[in-house]
């Protein structure tokens, strides 16, 4: 029995990084959380501007500005897609972001240690230790010229020994059951391992007040939560799933979904009007093992 899980999760992490970036592979087995922006995928929405606007400001602002011109790097175009996850919580955590794209590692390289940082070695890769006045230290890596790695120094040296050892990471059933449910044209999308994030949360979690505090107790039994995100000529298609094994669970949440997407509808009448009409088309569906609210958000909602 504990083969044919190990069996299925395998297949399930194959499935996701088939149509998902390179660095999926590289997510740690002790990942909370893990998503991905396809930004190839937004070139042709007016999203992508709106995504990329804080972009511009930072490459004509004082020394990010001149960081990026001296290493050769415009974001918004030599950028394909930005993939993160998160491991640990808390002072433990370890967040790490990998960009696809097209790169100058040696001008990146001599870019980045003209600001003080320091080379350090992870073999058969280099990385970089970036100035920080305290807490615990961020590095960079510029793998090659498609994969760049930056983020804590701990998660940043563990994926960098994930590649070293050429084979995939093993990410958690719950996130690769959350990865294999992506949808292949999905241009966002974010999976969170529901028991970890239990864990991170501590006794936080199930005491909060009203909708709040009844949607924490139904993902007391969620073993992963999926969001994601895909463009359509007419808007942007949004899909949520809740995943449990447990059929109380499912049944309560999606009550409870359900009552918040009323609330929902009744709290933008008057602040965005154009959205009820979205809202009032979600739909929520419930099957054997999850339960899903997916609808579509006028670009209106996202342009400003």
């Amino acid at each position: 029995m504990k083969t044919a899980r190990l069996a299925l999760s395998a297949l399930l992490v194959a499935a996701a990084a088939l149509a998902a970036p390179r660095a999926v592979s590289l997510v740690p087995a002790g990942a909370s959380a893990v998503g991905s922006v396809r930004l190839d995928l937004l070139k042709a929405s007016p999203v992508r501007d709106q995504i990329l606007r804080e972009s511009d400001r930072i490459a004509v602002n004082g020394d990010a500005g001149r960081f990026l011109k001296e290493a050769g790097l415009d974001l918004s175009r030599d950028v394909d897609s930005v993939t993160f996850w998160m491991s640990g919580s808390g002072p433990d955590a370890r967040p790490v972001a990998a960009f696809e794209g097209r790169f100058d590692p040696v001008r990146l390289a001599i870019a980045t240690t003209g600001r003080g940082a320091v080379a350090l070695t992870q073999a058969p890769y280099a990385y970089y230790r970036l100035p920080h006045p305290g807490g615990d230290p961020t590095a960079v890596a510029y793998v090659d010229k498609s994969l760049v790695l930056a983020g804590s120094e701990p998660g940043l040296v563990a994926a960098l020994r994930a590649l070293a050892a050429r084979s995939p990471s093993a990410a958690s059933a719950a996130l690769a059951s959350g990865m294999a449910r992506v949808d292949d044209n999905a241009a966002a999308w974010v999976v969170v391992d529901g028991a970890r994030l239990r864990q991170a949360a501590g006794h936080s979690a199930g005491h909060g007040e009203g909708a709040t505090g009844e949607l924490a107790q139904a993902f007391r039994s969620v073993t992963a939560l999926v969001f994601q995100a895909s463009i359509a000529t007419d808007g942007i298609d949004v899909k949520a799933s809740g995943l449990s094994a447990d059929a109380e669970t499912r049944k309560n949440l999606e009550d409870l979904v359900r009552g918040v997407l009323a609330g929902w509808r009744m709290s933008v009448d008057e602040k965005q009007p154009e959205l009820v009409s979205a809202l009032r088309a979600f739909t929520v569906s419930r099957d054997s093992d999850s339960v899903t609210v997916a609808g579509k958000l006028p670009l209106s909602a996202f342009l400003k």
